[in-house]
């Protein structure tokens, strides 16, 4: 998520790290003047909660969310992702029941 804001304080920036977000900003100039640009990446689970506290903060921001297609290092790391049990076919759960078919 990249977020630019004319409300050049760092305040952005703190509150999504307060919510557990690793953020990058910095300052840039825009076409009317100063701003700042604050990029964060965060679980796609995550994006409302961090739209909604950066829309709070600035509600004329400029906002854009991409999809990664690759993170590498930083404070976001891969991990194996924990997938619940493949679900059954129906047949492969009657011959697990010990019957021909399910009722």
């Amino acid at each position: 998520m990249r977020v630019v804001t004319r409300r050049v304080e760092a305040g952005l920036a703190e509150r999504l790290r307060e919510l557990g977000c690793g953020v990058t900003e910095f300052g840039a100039q825009g076409r009317e003047g100063p701003v700042e640009v604050v990029f964060t990446v965060v679980p796609r689970r995550e994006i409302p909660r961090v739209l909604a506290a950066a829309e709070a903060w600035d509600p004329e921001a400029f906002i854009t969310i991409e999809e990664p297609r690759e993170i590498r290092r930083g404070w976001m790391y891969s991990t194996p992702r924990q997938r619940s049990p493949a679900r059954l076919r129906v047949g492969e759960q009657a011959r697990q029941l010990g019957r021909s078919e399910l009722p």
